[in-house]
Parts: C-alpha cells; sequence; structure tokens
C-alpha cells in the first residue's frame, strides 16, 4: 500500500470513529427528541394554519373583504335545531338609527340610495326585515329565499325603560310604526354605549329560530356600503347553516391602530372590529347577548360596546379552545363617516358611475 492509501485508509477510519462516537447512546437520545419535537411542531403549525384566521395575506383587489379559507367541516360544532326551510344563507343588517327627525331623514337617504341596489326584472336580494317576514307569514317560501340581505333600521325606542334588555322578561321590540315598517323599535332607552348593541344582537338572536338567520351584522347610518361588493366579497363565500358557526370580521382595530386614546388599554392582545360596519354568525350572537354572563369586561370609565363584544367573543373562544373564524378588511367595502346628506349622495353619485347596472 503506498503512503497515499495508507493516508486516505486512516482518514476513513478517524471518521468512522468520529461518527460511531457521536451516535452513542445519549446523543442518540438527544437526536430522537429535537426529531419528535420538529415534528411536533410542524404538526401543531399545520394544525393553526388550518384552524386559524386569515391576517391580510397579499394579492387581493382593492375594495376586497378576506374571503373564507378552505375549512375542514369535522373542525365545526355544528348548530343544532329543525330542519332548514331556506336554501339561501340570510344575512341581517341592522342600521344604527335614532327617534330624531334628523335620524328620519338619513333613514330615508339611505332607502334611496345604497340600499336601491336590485336590479330591473331581477329576483330583489336586498330586502327589509319586515318584507321578509311577511313573505314568511304568506306562506311564499320561495320569493322569502330570495333575500339573502335583511336590512332594519335599528332604534331605542322606550325611553321610559332601561338602556339594555338584560336579564328581563318584558319584550325586547315594540310594535312596529306602519308608516316605517323597517324600523326594529327596541324595548330600551336610546343609547350609545350601554346596551344598545348588546340588546340588538339579543333580539337578532331571538327571531334567528323562527326566520332562519345565519349572520348578524351593525353598521351605522353614516356608513355607506357597497352592496354589490358586500355581497361578492363577504357573503357569497360565508358558509351556509349548518356551517356558519364562530364567524366574527370588519374592520380590525389593534392596540397599535387604536393609538393613545384612554380606552386604548381595553383593547385585548386580539382587538376588535370597528363599529363602523362589522358582523357575527348567529351562534356568536347568542353567546355575545346571553343574559348569564355578565355585559362589561374593559373596568374603564367609558364603556365601548364594540369592543367589549370583540373582548367577549375571544375570551369565549378562550376558555373553550374553539377557534373564531376571523375575516378582516384590508380595503374596505364600505365609506364612513359620511355625515352630511350631501356626502352622502356624492358617494351615490360615484358608485352608480361605478356600477351603472344599477
Amino acid at each position: 500500500m503506498s503512503d497515499f492509501q495508507e493516508r486516505i485508509s486512516n482518514t476513513i477510519d478517524y471518521v468512522q470513529e468520529k461518527v460511531e462516537d457521536f451516535f452513542n447512546k445519549e446523543n442518540a437520545k438527544r437526536i430522537i427528541l429535537v426529531g419528535f419535537t420538529l415534528l411536533f411542531v410542524t404538526i401543531l403549525s399545520l394544525q393553526m394554519d388550518s384552524y386559524n384566521n386569515i391576517a391580510n395575506p397579499a394579492g387581493y383587489a382593492s375594495n376586497d373583504i378576506v374571503p373564507p379559507k378552505n375549512f375542514n367541516v369535522k373542525d365545526l360544532d355544528l348548530q343544532q335545531g329543525p330542519p332548514r326551510v331556506m336554501k339561501n344563507k340570510k344575512f341581517l343588517y341592522g342600521i344604527f338609527s335614532m327617534m330624531s327627525e334628523k335620524s328620519r331623514e338619513r333613514r330615508q337617504v339611505i332607502r334611496d340610495t345604497y340600499l336601491k341596489v336590485n336590479k330591473p326584472g331581477s329576483k330583489p336580494w336586498v330586502c327589509s326585515l319586515d318584507r321578509y317576514q311577511q313573505l314568511i307569514n304568506l306562506g311564499d317560501i320561495q320569493a322569502a329565499d330570495d333575500c339573502v340581505v335583511l336590512y332594519a333600521f335599528i332604534v331605542a325606542a322606550a325611553p321610559d325603560q332601561p338602556k339594555d334588555h338584560y336579564r328581563t322578561s318584558r319584550p325586547i321590540a315594540l310594535l312596529p310604526d306602519n308608516r316605517e315598517r323597517d324600523v326594529v323599535y327596541l324595548n330600551i332607552q336610546e343609547n350609545m354605549e350601554e346596551g344598545k348593541t348588546y340588546t340588538y344582537f339579543k333580539y337578532a338572536y331571538q327571531i334567528s329560530t323562527e326566520i332562519e338567520i345565519d349572520y348578524v351584522a351593525k353598521t351605522d347610518d353614516d356608513t355607506f356600503m357597497v352592496m354589490p361588493v358586500l355581497y361578492q366579497n363577504l357573503i357569497a363565500p360565508l358558509p351556509n347553516s349548518p356551517y356558519n358557526t364562530r364567524y366574527y370580521g370588519g374592520q380590525e382595530v389593534d392596540y397599535k391602530y387604536c393609538g393613545q386614546h384612554e380606552w386604548c388599554a381595553k383593547v385585548s392582545p386580539h382587538g376588535y372590529f370597528a363599529g363602523q360596519f362589522y358582523f357575527m354568525s348567529i351562534d356568536m350572537a347568542g353567546i355575545v347577548s346571553d343574559d348569564a354572563t355578565e355585559r362589561y369586561f374593559g373596568g374603564n370609565q367609558r364603556n365601548i360596546e364594540d369592543l367589549d363584544l370583540g373582548y367577549k367573543i375571544f375570551q369565549w373562544s378562550s376558555q373553550t379552545k374553539m377557534p373564531i373564524n376571523q375575516h378582516v378588511s384590508i380595503h374596505r367595502v364600505w365609506h364612513h363617516p359620511l355625515k352630511s346628506t350631501e356626502k352622502f349622495l356624492e358617494r351615490w353619485e360615484l358608485f352608480k358611475k361605478e356600477f351603472p347596472e344599477y
């Protein structure tokens, strides 16, 4: 054997010896432990990706709300109830309003603008809640099923009652006024942050079993909603019953976005969705408005109901280990705030140029 061959042989023997030393019992244990750890982390990551919600993925066009991810039906807790009559999903769209003359005028402006999106000669998909209920009572299930967005103006109309329908047996809503049958008159005193929002979601949940509501939205009367985009990018991709569980979405407010306001300290790590528009599935409406739980969680002098509702949803999620299907709006499909009638009508004119078919 030449000197070169001998050096090669010695080198191979040295490498083999070091490899054997490395793979002794203790190192083997460490390698197995590291392997199982990596496997566990990989499985956990895939599971979280399956469960967790969309957080600003790239590639969505302006005015989009991120559509739902594909999900495994087995991961959902299915709602139980009587056999469903309606085939199409129902999206209750509550527009918060007041009893004042100024608010009445704004309601008419809204009726004359973005609520008028049913194309001539086509089946109406935006209906008042009252109209939808009338169709059901008349037995015209086909016409009722054509309605997808069920709008109603939400007014607190009982100045001699408490501000919240909480742990009480009194009726939650008053009889409608024939002059404005698309108005829901809650049986509470008017307020902004002391129970009106909770009462609205409680009302929605109470009527949902009778008229098959799947999702509930809350918006302000100074919000101009681009209804076709709302339908195409949010409502249409949402799952139908019985898979419409644990959904919550809108324009996200997190601690960074909140700024220096004194109430920002109440924002939970998950944030919440701003009151100009947000929605939740009907099961969440029942959970947040349940009389068995306390209303407010922030402990701050200023109550912000939208924030408290979001806090309550994520607290429930943490306690039950049930993930929330969040839908974060990247580019809003609405315009807010439009306080003056002039601004509202200007936006309507822009809408007609962008959507001439309406």
